[in-house]
């Protein structure tokens, strides 16, 4: 996780902490990617996402099936 010094709380997260987050698995995490359901930091050796992302993508999700977050 990558923290600020003013904010300790992690702005962005790996793979497997965004799956965590998420409740799914890595791989799902991946396909959410690929289909451009989900942002990822571009340019770097892992895959990180940030938490606004991952904030943003439970807000539409939750829209697109009317209240259903799954």
């Amino acid at each position: 996780m990558i923290r600020s010094a003013i904010d300790p709380r992690p702005r962005v997260v790996r793979l497997k902490e965004a799956a965590e987050l998420l409740s799914v698995s890595p791989k799902t995490v991946q396909r959410l990617i690929a289909r451009g359901r989900l942002k990822r930091i571009e340019g770097l050796r892992y895959i990180l996402i940030s938490l606004r992302e991952i904030d943003e993508f439970v807000n539409r999700s939750g829209s697109d099936h009317h209240g259903r977050t799954s």
